[in-house]
């Protein structure tokens, strides 16, 4: 199975990646992997609202 840019399956890990690279302080590319995670949940209708509003929160974390 080939997962496409925009595969929803895609989101939560971006958003794990982007808390990694937080912790890392490494904030440009965690908002690179917020941004991605974020861009991927507004483009499928069946995307989890909890997990969008962790996404929005967590990018409120690297954006000022």
């Amino acid at each position: 199975h080939c997962l496409g840019p925009n595969d929803i399956s895609l989101a939560p890990n971006y958003n794990t990646l982007g808390l990694v690279a937080y912790k890392q302080r490494k904030p440009a590319e965690a908002e690179t992997y917020f941004k991605k995670a974020l861009a991927v949940s507004k483009a499928n209708k069946d995307s989890d609202p909890a997990l969008l509003t962790d996404i929005q929160q967590n990018l409120k974390l690297v954006t000022p």
